[in-house]
């Protein structure tokens, strides 16, 4: 199943510098998704949104990344669970990390976006998100 992203997105064009526009997301996202989760219809885990996890996500990002970001409850809700791996940096407080794979349409092109969350003691928390371009664009 393919996600059609349609909500609309934050366009790197319309500000003077990079770091503006990774900001302005940042303050966004923070206001309408920390405290709040969404339950992924693959495992039935409520996956949380935390300030950690929005800034990790959005100090590498462009355009592509931004129209994701945007759009992080669908994305999260129809992900499909693919493994759960140890935490590489032996973290006390992060049990594991759970890696999950969703395939959406952005711009007649489709993309394979993998989410990273942390089981924490306290719960999942999105942590990282990486898009992958397909090699066909929609017809």
């Amino acid at each position: 199943m393919v996600i059609k992203l349609i909500h609309q997105h934050f366009d790197r064009r319309d500000y003077d510098s990079h770091s503006e526009f990774r900001s302005d997301i940042a303050t966004h996202l923070k206001i309408i998704l920390v405290g709040k989760s969404v339950i992924n219809d693959d495992t039935g885990l409520s996956i949380a949104f935390n300030k950690a996890g929005i800034e990790k996500m959005v100090s590498k990002i462009g355009g592509i990344k931004s129209f994701a970001l945007c759009n992080l409850q669908p994305i999260l809700k129809n992900a499909t669970f693919v493994e759960q791996q140890h935490d590489k940096k032996n973290r006390t407080f992060i049990l594991s990390v759970l890696l999950f794979k969703v395939m959406v349409e952005i711009k007649d092109s489709e993309y394979e976006v993998w989410c990273y969350v942390r089981h924490q003691n306290d719960g999942h928390f999105l942590y990282s998100l990486n898009i992958n371009a397909q090699k066909n664009a929609l017809g």
